[in-house]
């Protein structure tokens, strides 16, 4: 190696070091922070009161009142929303003396929270957190002694985060989770709440797009001819344009919005008459023009800005003749000649400035609509659908660089926590790129599973979710399941084995745990309840994993190993085994699992992710082919190309 490449070498590996070390020290400062506020919490933890639980009771109450009347009682509509609801839990629950069921104010939550449409209505979503609120403060209230339980839950907690910062874990971050999501419930340690939503405050889903691709679905050529009818000092002229240009899109450094370029630039050439008594003026003109439009996307709103345009034009004179011709026409038509190059430039800047008018409102017309649907969207296929389950991002940021467009998005909702660090730098030469980290997979299936039964109870039917589905994701799974094939050889095979119906109740909060590492996606359902024909399982977890393999575009997730099943409360790392009870259940738990799935039920052998279809009026510049895929470090990453 060279001085000249070994000097800056030297100086990159230093400042790692330097940043390395600045990092640790960080992270220990936050770790002493945590732990202060730990001990802090315990020494300050303030009973919930019998005044708070009633309070809170009152609350529910009031807002159950409005909800009754909003759903109209005795009216058809209004009863099939309490079936829905399960809201006979709520009215006993409410009674004067009856006993608290926090079951069944937890299943009616799980339904406001469960994505129907209407949910998202000022009155079924205070009614929900009234709901919430009242369970959560209720609960802790009966217990004896608070301050002991809540001193085992903060114990806990340490424990848990001392084990996540010498080998981050999945487990780990649940236990984390899960005193998260205790506090605050309840309104208290409010401190240490913040200080451990900030430990984990990175985004966990990360979008990128290219300017290269962008720059390609938006560019198009414009050929288009159209009238011309102005009027330049007092001369009104008629006649036809045609114009032609080309649009690109440039992304410009912005960090706190997207902010996007649009650029049009063409030439109009026309074709008038100019009609001013007594004559009139035949001519040839060319308008060159340059246009551009910026736009700006954040969470909160789409920017349109007004179009600047710069526009010159140039006209050659073919003819000045006096109309009705006779006598005079010669006298009549060279003192217009005369008048008309006089004017001529005076004529060109206004007819240059008219033009630029014009390429505004016509950019204006054409952009405005396509940002609207833009926006419609937006809100419709994203934000919508997770607010009607309580489950809005806590931030969602756009930003742009002079080469690409990225959207940060922090998924994680109450008890949640997001990524522990920023995602990792995308590959150059991606047309789109995505980063999902442990977190926001998680966190975005606990959206749809959470609380949730899944069923399956006859051979010929397929596995049913309990929720209702966005309608984006119920649409692509009605088509994966139109175009699986056809094995006449495999359903005989398959009459030949025993359907036993099943179902799986998935666990409230944390229905799905997923693990990002080795090139493997690890996939572990956390289920309060298993039923396999007669038999019936508690508290079980089902584990598998899945490798990454790109495949002609798409994405081909192949299954690794068999089945594994464990016990939910049941940790390793604890160095406690299993009781002889847990494992004959374990065994026949695994046995009939992996039995179905060898039938083609259950977990899948492969999952399918073909490449990537683009919508509308640019399908035709895709698909999009997947061109890396990877999982590292709590990471998933995939990039996909253009043809």
């Amino acid at each position: 190696m060279s001085p000249q490449t070994l000097m800056p070498s030297l100086f990159t590996t230093i400042a790692s070091l330097l940043l390395v070390i600045s990092a640790a020290d960080a992270t220990k400062a936050i770790d002493e922070s945590l732990a202060t506020l730990i001990e802090q919490a315990k020494v300050e933890y303030r009973p919930v009161t019998p005044e708070e639980v009633e309070s809170a009771r009152a609350d529910l109450a009031t807002s159950a009142i409005e909800l009754e009347r909003f759903l109209l009682p005795g009216s058809q509509r209004g009863e099939a929303w309490k079936r829905y609801l399960q809201w006979q839990g709520v009215q006993e629950s409410l009674r004067e003396g009856s006993p608290f069921n926090a079951g069944a104010l937890r299943d009616s939550l799980d339904k406001f929270r469960a994505g129907a449409d209407g949910t998202r209505l000022p009155v079924f979503r205070r009614t929900a957190d009234s709901l919430e609120r009242y369970t959560d403060l209720a609960t802790i209230g009966r217990v004896r002694d608070q301050k002991a339980v809540t001193g085992k839950q903060l114990d806990r907690l340490r424990k848990y985060l001392d084990r996540y910062e010498v080998e981050p874990s999945a487990r780990a971050r649940y236990e984390i989770e899960r005193r998260l999501e205790f506090f605050g419930g309840i309104g208290r340690s409010l401190a240490l709440h913040s200080a451990l939503r900030s430990r984990f405050n990175h985004p966990n889903i990360r979008l990128e797009l290219s300017e290269p691709f962008l720059n390609r679905i938006v560019s198009k050529s414009i050929n288009k001819q159209d009238p011309v009818n102005d009027c330049i000092l007092g001369t009104t002229i008629r006649g036809t344009g045609s114009t032609t240009g080309y649009v690109t899109l440039q992304t410009l450094p912005s960090s706190s919005r997207a902010a996007l370029l649009l650029q049009l630039t063409g030439t109009t050439l026309s074709q008038t008459r100019g009609y001013k008594d007594p004559v009139v003026i035949r001519s040839h003109g060319t308008t060159n023009f340059r246009a551009t439009k910026r736009i700006e996307l954040e969470d909160t709103n789409f920017w349109n800005y007004p179009a600047q345009v710069n526009a010159t034009t140039s006209t050659q004179t073919c003819s000045v003749k006096k109309q009705g011709g006779g006598f005079g026409s010669r006298l009549v038509e060279k003192i217009g000649k005369k008048k008309v190059a006089e004017k001529k430039p005076q004529t060109n800047a206004i007819a240059a400035d008219h033009a630029e008018v014009r390429i505004a409102d016509s950019l204006e017309k054409d952009l405005l609509p396509k940002l609207q649907d833009a926006r419609f969207e937006y809100l419709e296929q994203f934000k919508k659908p997770l607010e009607n389950r309580n489950a809005s991002p806590r931030s969602v940021a756009f930003s742009t660089t002079d080469h690409s467009l990225s959207v940060d998005i922090l998924q994680a909702g109450r008890g949640q926590l997001g990524a522990d660090r920023s995602p990792p730098p995308f590959p150059v030469g991606h047309a789109v790129a995505v980063r999902l980290h442990e977190t926001g997979a998680a966190n975005l299936a606990a959206v749809i599973l959470s609380g949730a039964t899944l069923s399956q109870k006859t051979r010929e039917g397929h596995p049913k979710l309990d929720v209702v589905l966005p309608k984006k994701l119920r649409k692509a799974i009605d088509e994966a399941r139109e175009k699986e094939p056809e094995d006449e050889d495999e359903d005989e095979a398959d009459e030949q084995r025993e359907f036993k119906p099943w179902s799986i109740r998935f666990r409230r909060g944390r229905p799905v745990t997923i693990e990002f590492a080795g090139n493997l996606v690890k996939i572990r359902l956390h289920a309060t309840r298993i039923a396999a024909g007669e038999k019936t399982y508690h508290g079980w977890d089902l584990l598998v994993d899945y490798v990454l393999h790109p495949k002609e575009g798409g994405l081909t997730l192949v299954r690794n190993g068999p089945i594994e099943v464990i016990p939910t409360a049941f940790d390793p790392a604890d160095g406690k085994g299993l009781s002889n009870k847990q494992v004959g259940l374990r065994g026949n738990l695994a046995k009939e699992l992996n039995r179905q799935a060898d039938a083609g039920r259950g977990f899948p052998e492969e999952i399918d992710l073909p490449a990537i279809d683009l919508p509308g009026d640019i399908a035709h510049h895709g698909p999009l082919l997947l061109q890396d895929a990877t999982s590292e470090e709590g990471w998933l990453s995939l990039g996909w190309r253009l043809p």
